[in-house]
């Protein structure tokens, strides 16, 4: 039967690397087939591997061993090979690769940290388990080391341990979105933060029938539904993304190539995209800064109302039936007072309390004198919910509404004023 081998990488300090193991009944083998590698010997005539199904074991001459109950791997090191790992060198990140066990979670001594944390070429810390790779650059190390014994673990959680704000912000990706749950205790508690530091993380992750790519994205949504977009990519099987904090994250689709993550507007479309309220211009293209049409609002508003018009036309004899617009210039370009007005009345049609415009004073607006009478009441409640804001001194109440624009007021009003 093949010998297995447990290495250490030369391209970094020490890499513990537990490679995988096929026999469920427990067997011992015993000798291994000779290597060497800077800094240990692999012993064939005593180190020996028990494969069964909860603990597989190897120590080297070095010292180093790992040990695997259940989901969790625990690393040791001796004195020496703490001396070792302090001492180095060698530029890279260390790395303890248990990612061959079934682990997904792993307990590394503080000696360890503050080891790798020492060493003058050191990157950070990376550690693989069976559900995904984490890496602390130097200062997350930094923030961390000392404190005590790291416990760190990758999950896959699903999506119906959601809170009820993450499922709202999520709409229709509720069913389809990948969740990974990444938690970093030291000394027995939960640590998210690491002052300057970043983490890097990378998750196995297999596309979905028709999904693309470069549509792939990851997201955290806080606690008050927005959506916080980290960097990420999708290569050979994984999913990569940075951060500053430990949370679960979610991995969605989102097709706008025009929206950037650093966007204003990022959240708030993707919020209109994951709840229906909006569809793109093309498969990719979003069209941010495009002017937004008085049935287009129509549209939007009926889709929230539960139903669900086949055209434009449709979508007009809904909003004219409920009182919501007299259906004139569906085509023309809707103002800022005209959605406030339009958006108003659905407000009033759904029963929505709208008295805080009743105590809103809009006359500090340099340009309030020039509103249109009708839609004063409308504005009064719109600025005073917090939906629109003025540009400096001015409400603007002419200006075109974007998509954008309007995709921010639109997860305003579901989050804060539809209930």
């Amino acid at each position: 039967m093949r010998r297995r081998i447990f290495s250490i990488l030369p391209c970094v300090f020490m890499a513990l690397t537990l490679l995988p193991v096929s026999a469920l009944e427990p067997t011992t083998f015993d000798g291994w087939a000779a290597a060497t590698v800077p800094g240990i010997t692999l012993n064939p005539d005593k180190d020996k591997v028990t494969i069964g199904n909860v603990t597989y074991t190897y120590k080297s001459d070095a010292g180093v061993s790992v040990s695997v109950s259940g989901d969790t791997a625990t690393i040791a090191a001796t004195d020496a090979q703490l001396q070792e790992i302090a001492s180095g060198t060698q530029t890279g990140a260390v790395k303890i690769d248990v990612s061959g066990s079934k682990a997904d979670t792993v307990i590394i001594p503080a000696k360890v940290t503050s080891a790798v944390d020492n060493a003058s070429g050191s990157a950070g810390l990376e550690v693989a388990l069976s559900t995904g790779t984490v890496k602390l650059d130097k200062p997350a190390l930094a923030a961390v080391k000392g404190r005590g014994d790291v416990k760190l673990s990758v999950e896959t959680v699903n999506s119906s341990k959601l809170t009820g704000t993450q499922k709202a912000t999520l709409g229709a990706q509720v069913e389809t979105a990948f969740v990974v749950d990444v938690n970093l205790y030291v000394n027995g508690t939960r640590t998210s933060t690491f002052g300057d530091g970043k983490i890097t993380v990378s998750v196995p992750y297999t596309l979905k029938s028709g999904e693309n790519a470069d549509s792939i994205a990851v997201w955290f949504i806080n606690d008050d539904g927005a959506i916080e977009p980290k960097t990420a990519s999708y290569a050979s099987g994984k999913v990569t993304f940075t951060t500053e904090h430990l949370s679960p994250y979610l991995i969605v689709d989102f097709p706008f190539t025009d929206v950037a993550e650093s966007a204003w507007c990022y959240g708030s479309v993707a919020y209109a995209y994951d709840n229906g309220l909006f569809s793109g211009t093309s498969a990719t293209a979003f069209s941010p800064n495009a002017a937004t049409t008085r049935q287009m609002i129509w549209m939007v508003l009926a889709r929230m109302d539960g139903k669900l018009p086949a055209n434009m036309a449709e979508a007009k004899a809904w909003a004219v039936a409920n009182g919501i617009s007299d259906g004139s210039n569906p085509t023309g370009t809707i103002t800022r007072q005209q959605m406030a007005a339009i958006l108003y009345r659905y407000a009033q049609f759904k029963g929505y309390d709208v008295r805080v415009g009743e105590d809103t004073n809009i006359l500090s607006y340099g340009d309030a004198l020039t509103i249109s009478e009708y839609a004063i009441p409308a504005l009064q409640w719109a600025c005073g919910s917090n939906l629109m804001q003025g540009s400096g001194s001015n409400l603007m109440p002419f200006g075109s509404a974007t998509r954008a624009q309007v995709a921010t007021i639109l997860q305003r009003f579901s989050q804060n004023t539809a209930k």
